[in-house]
């Protein structure tokens, strides 16, 4: 009988993991690191990289895949960078990772962890392919706004301008709803801008992408004050909800101290009172609050990213 072809492509260089070994990004020297707060790690000459990603083996179960919290297909750009079909490599990426040059930066790589070639070898250096892929789509221009096709007239406002809430807001505002992030800093980024050093993550990387969202449609930043208690104030909140439109508003924020910065009473008053739909990003939130969110009438909907 003819076999049925596979829906998954064989891998480009089926024998790379015996033919190359671990490769990563040499360190800038130490007497030049010492003089700026520049990033550690000079750029990988592409062919090496290319090389590292043909190590990617055809895995039966691609455990890297679990291993990674996005969900990112890995397999699937790394072999499109091997091939060097980068345009196709930043779509698959960009399919699962809103901010492949922050993660490809600061994640932990828990999927190299999970790489099935780590076994018995070192596993494929899918953070540095990871970086290199975005960092090649933004010089050749693959890394463009994407306008939605329509307006829905409706309004969604985040607090917070972290990396859960931008990534809400841009996959909202490519939906075609207007979004209002609220941010009680003075710049936008929340740990991305005051929380990771300058070696880490240069800030020009955040700026830049703030820059693509900004063309991509109806999506500002409104900075809140701080009551005498130094929690956040919710005039302009209350201003938007006004407005007549229903409103989602949802909270990105990924610690147990959101009572100390928001007011939940009056958030309580203001979703009962114009029937908005009070949402959180994190398990921490919904425990500490449990009890307090019903007696506050606030329309919780839980959802862990």
């Amino acid at each position: 009988l003819p076999t049925r072809p596979s829906w998954r492509c064989s891998m480009a260089d089926p024998r790379g993991f015996l033919r190359s070994g671990r490769e990563t990004p040499r360190r800038r020297p130490v007497d030049v690191r010492i003089r700026d707060w520049r990033e550690v790690y000079e750029e990988q000459e592409f062919g090496a990289l290319q090389k590292q990603a043909g190590r990617c083996m055809d895995c039966g179960i691609p455990f890297c895949h679990q291993g990674c919290p996005l969900g990112n297909l890995i397999p699937e750009w790394n072999d499109l960078i091997w091939r060097n079909q980068k345009s196709d490599a930043i779509d698959r990426l960009h399919a699962t990772n809103n901010f492949p040059e922050f993660t490809g930066r600061l994640c932990p790589a828990p999927c190299e962890t999970a790489c099935v070639l780590g076994i018995n070898q070192d596993p494929v250096t899918i953070k540095q392919v990871e970086l290199r892929t975005i960092e090649e789509a933004f010089a050749t221009g693959n890394v463009r706004p994407q306008q939605p096709d329509r307006m829905t007239g409706k309004t969604i406002a985040v607090i917070g301008s972290g990396p859960a809430g931008l990534a809400a807001a841009q996959q909202l505002t490519r939906a075609g709803h207007t979004v209002v992030v609220y941010e009680r800093a003075s710049k936008v980024g929340g740990l991305l801008r005051f929380g990771i050093p300058e070696f880490k993550m240069e800030k020009y990387v955040l700026d830049r992408r703030l820059q693509q969202m900004e063309k991509e449609g109806k999506v500002r930043i409104s900075w809140v004050g701080l009551d005498e208690k130094g929690r956040v104030k919710l005039d302009h909140l209350e201003e938007l909800l006004q407005t007549g439109e229903k409103t989602l508003v949802s909270l990105m924020h990924a610690n147990n101290e959101i009572g100390n910065l928001l007011p939940l009473e009056k958030v309580g008053e203001i979703c009962k009172k114009y029937n908005a739909i009070f949402h959180s990003d994190t398990v921490q939130t919904m425990a500490h609050y449990e009890m307090d969110v019903q007696k506050l009438h606030i329309h919780f909907h839980y959802m862990d990213f």
